[in-house]
C-alpha cells in the first residue's frame, strides 16, 4: 500500500512542480481559473497519497497504539477479547449471536468490526475478493487467529459464536455459500487443514498448485520452508516439519485432482 502511494506521489508531485513553474514563471499569462482548478488535481493526489501512507503505516491503529480503526480502545479490545462483543455493543438490537440467528448477528459484527476498512463490492479493500476463497468453517478460523495472519488488522473481538456468525454473513450472504454447522469439525486430511489455517486467506489452491506443477513432494516440502524467499511477507509463516509434509502432500495430490 505504501508502495503503491509512493508511486501516486512522485507522479503528483512532477506533475504539480511543472505546472506551478510554468504557470509562475514561465507563462503567467495562461493562469486562468480553469487551469488553475486543473492543477488542484495532482494537488489533491499528492494530498491523498500522503494520506493513504500515514493511515497504512499506522494500521491497524488509527491512533498509535492506543485506539484501533475500528474505534476500539486497546484498553477495551483486552478486555473484549473472547467475550460476547455484541452484549457489549451499544447501537444494536442484537447482543447474542445463536444458531438461529447466525447471518443477522454477522451483518451487525461486520458493521462493528470491517466496515471502518472494508467495503462490500466497493472500490476501497473490497472485502469480497479477499474471501473469495474461503468455506464457512475456514473463515470461522481465520477470524479467530486474524491477528497473527494479518498483524496490520485488529483482532477478531468476540466468542467463538460470534466468529461463526461472522463468517456466516461473510461466506454466506456476501459469497452465497452454504453455511453448515456440522463443518466445524473440519477435514480430516491433515494437510487440508495446514492449508485452511495458514494458506487460504490470501491464496486460493489452484495459485499453490500452479506453483508446485512439475515439482516433487520433497521440493515442494522445501520451497514451503523457504517461504520468505519467494515473498517476503510470507518470511514470518513456519510451519513444524510435520505440517509442512503434510502440507506439500496436499498440495501435491490436489495439483493431480485430489487423487494421491
Amino acid at each position: 500500500t505504501i508502495q503503491s502511494a509512493g508511486q501516486y506521489a512522485l507522479y503528483s508531485l512532477i506533475v504539480l512542480l511543472i505546472l506551478v513553474l510554468l504557470l509562475a514563471v514561465v507563462r503567467p499569462a495562461i493562469n486562468t481559473r480553469t487551469v488553475a482548478i486543473l492543477t488542484l488535481i495532482p494537488g489533491f493526489l499528492l494530498f491523498g497519497a500522503f494520506e493513504w501512507t500515514r493511515e497504512a503505516a499506522r494500521r491497524p491503529f488509527v491512533i498509535n497504539q492506543i485506539m484501533y480503526s475500528t474505534g476500539v480502545s486497546l484498553a477495551q479490545a483486552e478486555e473484549l477479547q473472547g467475550k460476547n462483543f455484541l452484549a457489549q455493543a451499544k447501537w444494536t438490537t442484537l447482543h447474542e449471536a445463536t444458531d438461529e440467528n447466525l447471518s443477522s448477528a454477522g451483518a451487525e459484527l461486520f458493521k462493528f468490526q470491517c466496515y471502518a476498512c472494508h467495503t462490500i463490492g466497493g472500490i476501497n479493500n473490497d472485502i469480497l475478493p479477499h474471501t473469495a476463497a474461503m468455506d464457512f468453517p475456514t473463515m470461522t478460523k481465520y477470524l479467530l487467529n486474524v491477528i497473527h495472519k494479518r498483524p496490520y488488522m485488529p483482532p477478531f473481538l468476540g466468542t467463538e459464536k460470534e466468529a461463526q456468525a461472522l463468517a456466516a454473513y461473510i461466506v454466506g450472504d456476501l459469497h452465497g455459500k452454504e453455511i453448515d454447522l456440522t463443518q466445524l469439525a473440519g477435514p480430516a486430511d491433515q494437510g487440508q487443514q495446514v492449508y485452511d489455517n495458514n494458506c487460504i486467506g490470501c491464496h486460493g489452491s489452484d495459485v499453490i498448485t500452479n506453483w508446485a506443477a512439475g515439482k516433487t513432494e520433497a521440493e515442494i516440502a522445501d520451497g514451503l520452508a523457504k517461504l520468505g524467499l519467494l515473498n517476503a511477507m510470507m518470511g514470518g509463516m513456519a510451519l513444524e516439519d510435520a505440517d509442512r509434509v503434510a502440507l506439500a502432500t496436499w498440495i501435491l495430490a490436489e495439483g493431480k485432482g485430489g487423487t494421491q
